[in-house]
């Protein structure tokens, strides 16, 4: 299994191995949406994936700025890339898709009538381009159950991404916050993470929820190793949640 390594997110191996025994509890399903005047953090519903996907795609994998070109060749190549960028996102949204399927739970933000009507009102969006989902994280078990790492126990978060224009309005510490609750309720006693070195303000938050970052020793090194990652130079965190 793959994190969606061809557009540079996060990379998982040894899809087919073997797991070891850990807790289980019936997992998340996806749920209807439910209107609200307000942020809602729920599960998400199969009709969110596209725009997770899309959500994802923004934040890991950003669109280049166009080259400069005469005209004629930028309309072809901004065609070009608006197909490109289509492609990607139905790749990723079938991808997270099997990721819930294997038993991850994917946790929505998602946008009610008022911040709808207030991104409308700012010029950030029209009224029907403001987007329903700001935010998304997901949170499984199968990367502790490898059989290549010395690990064990706990649930592993991933792709925590928050809509452009709506971060630092604390979004991104209520999805943590639910992702732990939810590892908490399938009875996981700890979270572990990884952050690029680079990202000083990721890093800042997951430190101000209680994250920790591990040492880089054996037993921590071979499981970022064996999750094959994408990033450039990661940290490990980790908090108990017991």
């Amino acid at each position: 299994m793959r994190h969606a390594a061809a557009l540079g997110l996060f990379a998982l191996a040894a899809a087919d191995a073997l797991p070891r025994a850990a807790p289980r509890a019936p997992r998340m399903r996806l749920l209807a949406p439910e209107a609200a005047c307000l942020e809602q953090i729920r599960p998400a519903a199969a009709e969110d994936l596209p725009r997770v996907a899309s959500l994802q795609l923004a934040a890991f994998a950003p669109q280049p700025p166009p080259p400069p070109l005469l005209p004629f060749l930028a309309r072809l190549f901004t065609a070009n890339q608006a197909q490109l960028r289509e492609r990607m996102a139905q790749q990723l949204a079938d991808e997270i898709e099997a990721r819930v399927a294997r038993g991850a739970d994917l946790i929505v933000a998602a946008a009610g009538r008022q911040t709808i009507a207030r991104l409308a009102a700012d010029g950030t969006y029209g009224e029907e381009d403001a987007p329903r989902l700001l935010g998304a994280v997901e949170v499984s078990a199968w990367e502790l159950e490898l059989p290549t790492h010395a690990l064990c126990g706990g649930m592993y978060l991933s792709h925590l991404v928050v809509d452009a224009p709506s971060r630092r309005q604390g979004i991104g510490q209520r999805l943590l916050r639910a992702a732990e609750e939810r590892a908490a309720a399938r009875g996981f006693d700890g979270m572990y993470l990884h952050v690029e070195r680079v990202n000083s303000g990721a890093i800042a938050l997951y430190e101000a929820c209680g994250y920790k970052s591990k040492p880089d020793v054996p037993p921590y090194r071979s499981f970022t190793q064996a999750l094959n990652l994408q990033h450039r130079d990661p940290v490990l965190m980790y908090r108990s949640l017991s």
